[in-house]
């Protein structure tokens, strides 16, 4: 069903309806390409945040930072010259909104990172959140053992804590 990787009739509706839309978080630590590092640094303190996006002065996602480079004493020297853009990775990767689950994880497995932007869309992107990948593995096995067990007939099947009924 429109390029999705299938392996039986189950799969149809439920893995269409676990959207990232669904999933992410909608509370991004975002900061102008224009900001002095020196200034990053001052509102994210080591310790405040992984990562920071980055948003351009058209309010579209320009890419994300890495606070631990930002907060390496070794570019101390360089950090009252230095601005947000200077630090910039990966713009071209990212998530949309009605992406599925599948498609998410596929994605974190190509750009070999833990967590991706979530943007409003291709035309205007805006950043709208993020997610996580081991947070997208964790709802995509809970909602798999959930519709198995269901499938099976047994409530608790997957329950964590529950001892196996004899």
């Amino acid at each position: 069903m429109r390029g999705l990787g299938l392996r039986g009739a189950h799969d149809i509706g439920w893995i269409t309806d676990l959207t990232v839309s669904r999933l992410m978080r909608s509370d991004p630590q975002v900061a102008p390409t224009g900001m002095r590092l020196k200034d990053l640094r001052a509102k994210y303190p080591p310790g405040t945040a992984k990562r920071v996006y980055a948003v351009a002065p058209d309010g579209h996602y320009a890419g994300w930072v890495d606070m631990a480079v930002v907060n390496d004493p070794q570019l101390n020297e360089a950090i009252d010259a230095g601005v947000v853009a200077d630090l910039v990775r990966d713009k071209d990767c990212f998530l949309l909104p009605n992406e599925n689950v599948r498609t998410a994880l596929a994605r974190f497995d190509d750009a070999q990172t833990e967590t991706l932007p979530v943007l409003s869309a291709k035309a205007d992107p805006r950043i709208i959140g993020y997610l996580t990948e081991a947070y997208a593995l964790r709802r995509y096995t809970q909602e798999l053992e959930r519709r198995r067990s269901a499938e099976l007939g047994e409530r608790e099947l997957f329950a964590v804590g529950q001892s196996p009924s004899v």
